[in-house]
């Protein structure tokens, strides 16, 4: 009999086997595939349970039979004045149903936060006001709006239980799936840089031994700080910082790196990643590299008082000529640190192709010439030939730079070619000396790299690059 019937049940089972056979039905009458049976569905189970627990449900609402012919209405008396006339009670109408959304996005946002789909699925599903369909899709469409706006943290398969419950997983369900896709990989982002998950995180970046993971750790934890130049530039002085930091945001960030969503400061990722590839010349470059002057000076100041007042301890007056010795040696250092840069960032200027638009255009096509030019009139005009050299090999190396940009060189070979900067110079001045024709040696290096700039300048021309094409 009803309500077992429905169930597929008999009138003796228990409360266990009840939900038992619910649960079963309710595959076959899914709320929003067959609502009419899911309502028959639910009303049976209701009865079910109220019958176990000792509870008479009324039967289910049948059809209202066929209403008779009317019969003739009796008169009534009117009621006396004495009398008055009794009104029939009014029913109170019931009071509509609400359902805030707001607050059921962020608990659903508070629950996915564990990474357990099964569970979260369950407690959607547990909401009797989203087996009506017009408010599941509205709020449904309030949970796209909500992922667009705020994109809270969210592990990626807890954001496709949440589509999928919404039936927003199918093709056409929503109008950008591109930007879905990217929220959904920013949401599991934002997951995974919970400072609560930094050590889970290092796990799988890679981090096996206990150093590795501290660093990782340390690197997340600066990236999630609130960005301060000072703070920045004291921790950039060192430059395996910088080769950290710069590996581990294009991990994260991937390659060209996009925008990493909160905790990290966004201020800190451009920082780093600035600091890691623009170079000598951009604000942040000059700055770190002013940075590193001033603490190398600093550094040559106190080891001078230190060396000077131990000097003191031991001979009765303070060493102040210690003081100055390790400020010149300290300077020093600087200045070849700076020197080398600056070398290598030439070099890097020099392979950039660059077209010939303006002065800075023209500088880049002409600075090998120029250079070569001037090494061969000090070299076959004045009385001092080496001197030209000091012009000649730059010229040399800054030619050969361009024209072997992109060349497939072997990794056997490259050391040398680095070297060549410091060996070049000695090797020729024992040759000049040897053969002792300095003017001679001058043009032929010269010439070289004049020979290689216009290899290199017939390359880039662009009739010839239209012709080749």
């Amino acid at each position: 009999m009803w309500p077992y019937s429905e169930l597929g049940i008999e009138p003796t089972a228990d409360e266990r086997a009840i939900k038992r056979a619910y649960a079963v039905k309710l595959k076959q009458n899914r709320p929003d595939e067959n609502p009419e049976g899911f309502q028959r569905l639910h009303e049976a189970y209701q009865a079910a349970l109220q019958r176990c627990r000792g509870h008479a449900p009324a039967p289910p609402a049948a059809a209202p039979p066929a209403a008779p012919r009317p019969l003739p209405s009796p008169v009534v008396a009117a009621p006396s004045a004495s009398q008055p006339a009794s009104s029939p009670p009014s029913t109170p109408a019931p009071a509509p149903v609400t359902f805030d959304a707001s607050a059921f996005l962020r608990e659903a946002v508070a629950r996915a936060d564990a990474n357990e789909p099964a569970a979260l699925r369950k407690w959607l599903e547990s909401h009797q006001a989203l087996w009506s369909l017009s408010l599941k899709t509205r709020v449904g469409q309030h949970w796209l709006s909500f992922v667009h706006q705020a994109a809270p943290p969210m592990p990626d398969g807890c954001f496709d239980e949440m589509l999928a419950f919404f039936r927003l997983d199918h093709a056409g369900a929503v109008p950008d799936p591109l930007l879905v896709a990217q929220r959904r990989q920013r949401m599991h982002m934002a997951w995974h840089l919970a400072p609560a998950r930094r050590n889970a995180l290092a796990g799988l970046l890679g981090a096996r031994s206990v150093s590795a993971r501290k660093q990782i750790t340390r690197s997340l934890r600066w990236l999630q700080q609130p960005f301060r130049w000072p703070v920045a530039l004291w921790r950039s002085l060192l430059p395996q910082n910088l080769r950290s930091m710069n590996n581990l945001i294009l991990r994260l960030a991937g390659q060209p790196p996009v925008e990493l969503p909160p905790p990290v400061d966004p201020r800190q990722q451009a920082f780093w990643l600035q600091a890691a590839h623009s170079g000598l010349f951009s604000r942040v470059g000059a700055a770190i590299v002013g940075a590193r002057v001033a603490g190398t000076l600093l550094l040559g100041l106190l080891l001078g008082l230190a060396f000077g007042a131990f000097a003191g301890m031991q001979g009765g007056q303070f060493a102040w000529g210690m003081v100055g010795l390790l400020e010149v040696i300290a300077g020093g250092f600087c200045g070849v640190a700076l020197a080398v840069m600056a070398w290598s960032e030439l070099t890097g200027w020099q392979r950039r192709p660059m077209p010939l638009k303006g002065a800075v255009g023209w500088l880049h096509f002409a600075l090998v010439p120029l250079l070569a030019i001037g090494a061969l009139i000090v070299v076959d005009a004045t009385d001092s030939p080496m001197a030209g050299w000091m012009l000649t090999v730059p010229a040399l190396w800054l030619a050969l730079a361009r024209v072997l940009h992109g060349r497939q060189v072997s990794a056997s070979l490259r050391p040398w070619l680095r070297l060549g900067i410091f060996l070049i110079y000695p090797v020729a001045s024992l040759v000049a000396s040897a053969v002792q024709v300095p003017v001679i040696m001058g043009n032929s290096l010269a010439g070289a790299a004049l020979l290689a700039w216009a290899i290199d300048a017939w390359r880039r021309v662009p009739r010839r690059q239209r012709a080749l094409a």
